[in-house]
């Protein structure tokens, strides 16, 4: 007697466990297979219209695109670039230090540029801005406004190569290398902190120093992301 009651309780016990990972398996499968979708509203300022000439929105499109491609692929969630426009941004004089001056482009666009009925603001800029070595901003409270540094500006100023170093810059590096890559997973990080993701030291897209490497997200900022997925804007 004693014999098959201990089997039917580990019977029971087994059954119970079977069914909770079957439960939790189908839970993850869910979040990312059931589609968020994200509005965006995207501005470039006059510096970015200038730099990219005519082509400009279709670069800003390709970036958007692109970035979605990847964070759907790895969570089920989708930006839609719905609002396209221009950004008079602020010029940033010299005598702000280094690093600071991306910041004040930042708080120029989150206090200028509305958000209509959009969940996320991209300001897209090619400021000079000195040194500064800042590709991507966003501030803690306010992950839903982001700014984007275009990825020659930032080499520019990184190098101090002076302004009007574009063309150099992009015959050697943007169209003949992998660097092409880089201005879309700047826009996937940034989309990683509007929904809880951290700087890492693993091989992620949260580390700076492999965005020339991945557009993957470590587990432990994927499983961030998820928690985080049906969050309110």
């Amino acid at each position: 007697m004693f014999l098959k009651k201990l089997g039917m309780t580990i019977f029971f016990m087994a059954a119970v466990f079977l069914f909770m990972s079957v439960g939790n398996s189908s839970t993850q499968s869910m979040d990312t297979q059931d589609i968020r979708t994200v509005y965006v509203k995207a501005v470039a300022d006059e510096e970015y219209i200038a730099l990219k000439g005519e082509d400009w929105r279709d670069e800003i499109k390709t970036v958007v695109e692109k970035a979605s491609q990847a964070f759907e692929r790895q969570f089920g969630i989708k930006f839609v670039l719905k609002v396209i426009g221009e950004w008079n941004s602020e010029h940033v004089d010299a005598f702000y230090w280094r690093d600071l001056t991306a910041w004040v482009s930042w708080f120029d666009l989150a206090s200028t540029v509305k958000l209509e009925d959009c969940d996320i603001l991209i300001g897209f800029t090619a400021q000079f801005h000195g040194g500064c070595s800042v590709f991507g901003a966003t501030v803690i409270g306010q992950t839903n406004i982001i700014l984007i540094k275009d990825f020659l500006s930032f080499l520019r100023d990184k190098w101090g190569l002076g302004q009007n170093s574009e063309p150099f810059m992009s015959e050697l590096l943007w169209k003949n290398g992998p660097i092409s890559e880089y201005q879309y997973r700047i826009l996937v990080h940034e989309f990683g902190r509007a929904f809880g993701a951290e700087d890492t030291e693993e091989f992620s897209v949260m580390n700076g120093k492999y965005l020339l490497k991945t557009a993957e997200f470590d587990p432990e900022n994927k499983k961030r992301i998820l928690e985080n997925k049906w969050r309110d804007f």
